[in-house]
């Protein structure tokens, strides 16, 4: 619509006496018509969206430096006005055999490509402070001793010692011999990172 103009916050107010054109007449610009029939908003022409929207067209994530940067909710967080540490809330994801099987797979052409591995599971870790969540492609026969060399690698308090457990069911997962696939952690699971104590009440130990 050509008669809405976008108005900007303005530092100064409309003069509000009459006008003088270049020919050196006076024209009050109050009782010009053409004038009056323009409406001014501050309002973004176009039609309105919400901010999941918004977001939903952005990406998901991105992968860089080796860790999955979720966009959606750095952006989310910024639009609402929350703040906080770059370094918070990162997903890295883990590199092991079996997600470097998974990307040479990929690398493959589609007609020579071998059929996806149905005995790999995908591990979600949080860290103790909650602000890294760690991505572990695992096979189902790797062990939790395997899953706490992958995540040293990574977890910023390597000299500190910790237990792996879950909250649901309540477990503490101590036996680094045994498999993902004996202690159920397959196709997927979500695990915590605690700093160990003398006392481990309320968890099974297994």
């Amino acid at each position: 619509n050509r008669n809405v103009v976008f108005s900007e916050k303005s530092l100064w107010n409309m003069f509000p006496g009459g006008g003088q054109t270049v020919d050196g007449q006076i024209s009050n610009l109050e009782k010009d018509d053409s004038f009056m029939s323009i409406t001014q908003t501050s309002e973004v022409p176009g039609p309105r969206i919400s901010m999941e929207q918004f977001l939903n067209k952005l990406p998901k994530a991105v992968i860089r430096g080796g860790k999955v940067i979720d966009i959606r909710g750095a952006i989310k967080g910024s639009l609402q006005g929350e703040t906080g540490s770059s370094g918070s809330d990162a997903v890295i994801l883990i590199e092991t055999p079996a997600l470097t099987a998974m990307k040479e797979r990929l690398m493959l052409d589609e007609e020579s490509r071998p059929p996806s591995s149905k005995n790999i599971s995908t591990l979600r870790v949080k860290s103790e402070n909650g602000e890294q969540t760690y991505i572990v492609k695992m096979l189902f026969t790797e062990t939790i001793g395997d899953l706490r060399n992958y995540l040293n690698k990574h977890r910023r308090n390597s000299q500190t010692s910790y237990d792996i457990i879950s909250t649901f069911p309540q477990k503490i997962y101590s036996d680094s011999i045994k498999t993902l696939q004996e202690y159920s952690l397959i196709p997927n699971a979500t695990l915590i990172l605690r700093t160990r104590t003398s006392v481990d009440s309320g968890h099974t130990v297994l």
